[in-house]
């Protein structure tokens, strides 16, 4: 499915905007790349945007990077572009605030993104370490209810849940694959979050069996409770139950986004 020549202008732009941290500089390489209609052009300036707060810019692309995510059936998924897609999906939830009208949509980004992440993490095994990181910490954000809602249909809806259960084995595959590639910085705080993880699954009363158990076999059980997530998920992901039109994804955003104050009064 690849088109050389495209695929040649985005090995270009990668090693232009690789080291780039000014925002006038983003802006310009933004602004000769953005009619590319490729999904690692959107997500790597919507990042760099991000990374040095501009994120009314960032937005615009990372809308035009996770659109490719909407539809299941989307070439580009089946590729190791999934991983931009996703982490463009996540990133539109993470960092823009929207009015309750978004929860239903929310919701569909949400298991989308997920969803697309496990492919990626399925294919690469720990290679696939932004993904892992990246999937842990969508489980942990479970105060948005769109995470609440996925591990309560998918997982387990009692008061008692645990999503350490599946967030642990992700942070430590995710440790393992950054350490291969000497992102020390990154082995290091993923490991962190997993042992942190560890620690808070082994003082609740409904794993003190654990307790007992060596470290691999935990890893092993996150393993399977993750995969148990998933397979109740797969069905209603390749039915198209979390699918949206452009139309419907771009509206959501614009219509039901909560925008920052500008002008007198922004600092308040």
């Amino acid at each position: 499915m690849f088109d050389e020549n495209l695929e040649s202008l985005v090995d270009q732009f990668e090693k232009q905007i690789f080291s780039v941290r000014d925002g006038d500089e983003i802006e310009s390489i933004a602004e000769k790349y953005k009619s590319l209609n490729h999904p690692q052009i959107g997500y790597r300036i919507g990042e760099k945007f991000l990374s040095i707060n501009w994120k009314k810019d960032a937005l615009v692309f990372l809308i035009k990077s996770a659109s490719f995510g909407l539809n299941p059936e989307n070439p580009y998924l089946s590729t190791g572009y999934g991983d931009s897609i996703a982490q463009s999906m996540w990133y539109i939830l993470k960092y823009y605030d929207f009015n309750i009208e978004f929860k239903p949509y929310e919701y569909k980004i949400y298991c989308s993104a997920y969803m697309i992440l496990s492919f990626m993490i399925d294919a690469m095994g720990n290679d696939a370490y932004n993904s892992l990181q990246t999937r842990a910490m969508m489980i942990d954000s479970l105060d948005k209810p769109c995470v609440t809602k996925m591990v309560s249909k998918y997982y387990y809806s009692l008061d008692d849940v645990c999503t350490e259960m599946l967030s642990y084995i992700d942070y430590h595959r995710a440790s393992i694959g950054f350490l291969n590639v000497r992102e020390i910085q990154n082995a290091q705080n993923c490991r962190n979050w997993a042992q942190n993880n560890l620690d808070k699954m082994l003082s609740l009363p409904q794993y003190k069996l654990m307790t007992i158990m060596p470290e691999h076999t935990i890893q092993k059980m996150s393993e399977e409770n993750q995969l148990f997530l998933l397979n109740n998920m797969l069905v209603d992901y390749q039915e198209g139950a979390f699918k949206l039109s452009i139309f419907e994804f771009e509206n959501a955003i614009s219509n039901f986004q909560i925008k920052p104050q500008s002008g007198f009064g922004s600092w308040i």
